[in-house]
């Protein structure tokens, strides 16, 4: 729910500076997540973010495993297909890499 609520606010600080109260009408975010409770909290909250904004989420659910294929595969393709994911906290180690 953090994760949200950070980019809700990103976006609203873009809206508040151009002075224009939907710059982004019409636009769509595609988050992907996992199939869990933070799902289900975020959800209720999109209606009104899409109120406010004029920007429509796509929410997609996955189960732990499907989802980090998914990313993995993404991101390795460059497909651009997922604007935002919010996985485990535990997956960071997995997911980032040192050079």
């Amino acid at each position: 729910m953090h994760f949200f609520l950070i980019v809700f606010l990103a976006i609203l600080d873009v809206v508040i500076a151009s002075g224009d109260s939907r710059p982004f009408d019409g636009t769509a975010i595609r988050l992907t997540m996992l199939d869990r409770a933070t799902a289900d909290t975020i959800r209720p909250m999109i209606s009104k973010f899409t109120d406010e904004t004029g920007i429509r989420i796509e929410m997609m659910q996955y189960s732990h495993f499907e989802l980090r294929k998914k990313v993995i595969f993404e991101h390795e393709a460059q497909s651009g297909d997922i604007d935002i994911f919010y996985l485990s906290p535990d997956w960071i180690g997995l997911m980032s890499k040192n050079d």
